[in-house]
């Protein structure tokens, strides 16, 4: 033989990198409400960390890390209002593995815009509707409250995604306030005057409701007399002696017509003679439409 000697070698890989690294990122700012920010927003990298390596060393073998892929920036900014975005961190080690981590962010700084009452507050003689309404490009909420003579008589909250308005109606005489709160799953309220506080806006309604009311005066006298079960301005007393002899009750009175004249109207023509007077006694009836 040749004496060729054929040598056989092994290889032995003791370490076989297939574990991809980790990641978490973190985002800082104005936080309000329900995870949503006030204003810009930062994210970045909390951590990075090669599955294979000692947790000694944990960061020894990462490559590259960065947001939207390995290699790009360590952090980006959020300076736009928006909801629910996605952001992706991508590492990678030196073995080629690429793990992922993500992190969600909302940013809202808009206030919701609380709009003027459909009524005015102020003084009213009939039953009245009140309308309030309000736009919020995110998810906005409405609360109103509704107070008669100083208690609560209702409160409702109304979710912009539902309706962006609600009518309060008040029924009956009292003092009423309408409260109106506003605002958003960020925490964005609107102030606006008049204010108990921030996002409440309020108006104060009265309601007194007329009723119709008659006076008389007869032919030898310019003395006025109300008709009705209290006084009134422009009558000298109750007449109540007069009224119950004459049946001059607001039910006789029916057939003046009154209308909506909040003031005294022009004396009808003088009636005929009634059963108690004198046949010369003759008497005027005019009504209007006042405060009980």
């Amino acid at each position: 033989t040749a004496g060729n000697v054929s040598i056989a070698s092994t290889i032995v890989i003791n370490n076989i990198d297939k574990l991809a690294p980790s990641c978490t990122l973190a985002k800082t700012g104005t936080l309000g409400n329900n995870d949503w920010f006030r204003g810009d927003v930062t994210v970045s990298f909390a951590s990075t960390v090669d599955q294979n390596s000692t947790s000694d060393n944990a960061k020894s073998d990462i490559k590259d890390y960065g947001i939207g892929s390995s290699t790009g920036p360590t952090s980006a900014l959020q300076n736009t209002d928006v909801a629910a975005k996605s952001y992706t961190g991508y590492v990678e080690d030196r073995a080629g593995n690429i793990g992922t981590c993500s992190v969600s962010v909302s940013r809202d700084t808009t206030r919701p815009v609380l709009n003027n009452y459909s009524v005015a507050g102020g003084s009213y003689s009939s039953a009245t509707t009140v309308t309030v309404s309000w736009t919020d490009t995110n998810v906005g909420y409405m609360n109103v409250h509704v107070y008669k003579n100083g208690s609560i008589v209702s409160a409702k909250t109304v979710n912009n995604r539902e309706a962006t308005s609600y009518t309060v109606t008040l029924d009956t005489e009292g003092t009423w306030i309408v409260y109106t709160q506003v605002f958003d799953e960020a925490g964005n309220t609107q102030s606006k005057s008049p204010a108990t506080g921030s996002g409440i806006y309020y108006q104060e309604y009265t309601l007194l409701f007329l009723v119709k009311k008659c006076r008389y005066r007869d032919s030898s006298t310019t003395t006025n007399y109300c008709c009705n079960r209290c006084s009134a301005a422009g009558c000298a007393s109750k007449g109540t002696r007069y009224c119950n002899l004459y049946n001059e009750s607001c039910g006789s009175c029916g057939s003046y017509n009154c209308g909506s004249t909040t003031t005294w109207g022009a004396w009808s023509a003088y009636s005929t003679a009634y059963a108690g007077y004198t046949a010369s006694t003759t008497r005027q009836v005019e009504c209007a439409m006042l405060a009980p």
